[in-house]
């Protein structure tokens, strides 16, 4: 008789319960740079200055903006030149202007002659002591102002007169009314001068006999304007060209 042998069952340890372990999902943050847009300063609404504008005829020089002494001496009277003999003058103290002046007055002169009219220059640069000297010894203070104040001393502006009125400088000569006046009133632009006082600018009176030199495409604009409603005056034409 066989018997059944002894089977030890062995011990078998369930396996551990699941756990469900919970991964919280990666967060990819894309962090956008902040872009600060460039900043964009505004260009003041100023006009090209044309290239034949001598730089001091863009230069105001009245009670509000004077000019220095030193500014005369350093930027002015380097540029200075004594006026050719084909230039008619008829001051006993040799003339100078600035030299950029020099062609535009030959062609002025050659034109005036050519139409017979007798031009002549009373004066152009002053130093502040001429300055001071023309204040001191002028009658009528309204066309004269004080050193600082004039646009002489910039070598642009020019006192033009005429032989029919004994080559004087004086509003109560009447140079708009000689020859040598009407001329230079019409024609005078085309070579770069305008009247510079026609406004009664600051209280000094009209000088249809002074002129400055602005240049061909300044004096063209200051002539084009007078024909509109709001013709400029030289104070007008050139505050359009400031910074």
């Amino acid at each position: 008789v066989f018997s059944n042998p002894t089977v030890s069952q062995a011990t078998i340890t369930p396996p551990p319960p699941t756990q469900i372990i919970q991964i919280a999902p990666t967060q990819i943050v894309t962090q956008v740079p902040t872009i600060t847009p460039p900043t964009v300063t505004a260009t003041p609404d100023v006009n090209p200055i044309p290239t034949d504008a001598p730089p001091m005829a863009l230069r105001i020089i009245d009670n509000d903006h004077p000019i220095s002494l030193t500014e005369v001496e350093s930027q002015i009277e380097p540029n200075l030149v004594f006026l050719p003999e084909s230039i008619r003058n008829v001051n006993p103290v040799r003339i100078r202007v600035d030299k950029s002046v020099i062609p535009a007055l030959e062609s002025l002169y050659k034109a005036a002659e050519a139409d017979r009219v007798n031009l002549s220059i009373r004066s152009a640069y002053r130093s502040y002591e001429d300055q001071a000297r023309s204040s001191s010894l002028a009658s009528d203070k309204t066309t004269v102002v004080l050193p600082g104040y004039s646009q002489h001393h910039s070598g642009l502006a020019i006192d033009f007169t005429t032989i029919d009125i004994g080559y004087v400088v004086d509003k109560n000569a009447y140079f708009e009314d000689t020859k040598a006046g009407k001329w230079l009133a019409e024609h005078g632009w085309e070579y770069g001068f305008i009247p510079a006082y026609t406004d009664n600018h600051q209280g000094i009176s009209n000088e249809s006999w002074h002129y400055i030199y602005v240049g061909q495409t300044l004096a063209r604009e200051w002539h084009d304007s007078q024909a509109t409603p709001t013709p400029l005056d030289y104070f007008a034409l050139v505050a359009q060209y400031q910074p």
